[in-house]
């Protein structure tokens, strides 16, 4: 990339930054509107579960998730997901930067931002943590998930567990099975 290069990126960003900064001084949110809107709406609930009730007994899998009574598979379903979703952000990402030719590396701060809520811990939230979500929360974030690692351990962790052994529901502890080494 040549300076010319360069120096037309810097101005396009500049005057994105001008026009979104004069976008947002403009905007003023209307709670009354919101408010009439949300009291007008109609709850679509009861569809959705129907049509998922449908869906989901042509295949054979559960209709909704039983949130009183977690189960192991499906948290470990989820912790592979995170880790795949996170890690495709990532990929997106490089293949960015070596399109761009660098340029992606201002997306980084970003990328790592959504890669972590995508990557947040939803299977310790979906089998409880004991009134300690926003802790393990922040510290799965903090730690892009253990460096990745983490969340594969959890998947591992929680395929390999007896149903029976209800250790890992409402688990308090930032590193769910800690216990069982």
């Amino acid at each position: 990339m040549n300076t010319q290069d360069r120096i037309i990126i810097v101005i396009v960003l500049f005057l994105c930054l001008i026009i979104s900064k004069n976008v947002s001084a403009n905007y003023k949110l209307d709670e009354t509107r919101l408010n009439a809107a949300f009291s007008e709406s109609i709850d679509i609930t009861p569809t959705i579960h129907s049509i998922c009730a449908r869906s989901t007994d042509a295949l054979g899998l559960p209709s909704e998730f039983d949130l009183d009574n977690p189960d192991y598979k499906t948290a470990a379903m989820l912790a592979f997901g995170e880790t795949f979703l996170s890690a495709g952000i990532y990929g997106v990402w490089f293949m960015i930067t070596l399109v761009t030719g660098g340029f992606g590396i201002v997306l980084l701060p970003g990328a790592a931002v959504v890669a972590s809520l995508i990557g947040s811990p939803w299977h310790r939230y979906y089998l409880g943590t004991d009134d300690n979500s926003f802790k393990i929360g922040a510290l799965y974030c903090v730690t892009s998930n253990g460096f990745g690692l983490l969340l594969i351990a959890d998947a591992i962790s929680l395929l390999v567990a007896d149903e029976n052994h209800h250790t890992y529901i409402n688990n308090s502890n930032f590193i769910m099975w800690v216990d069982e080494i």
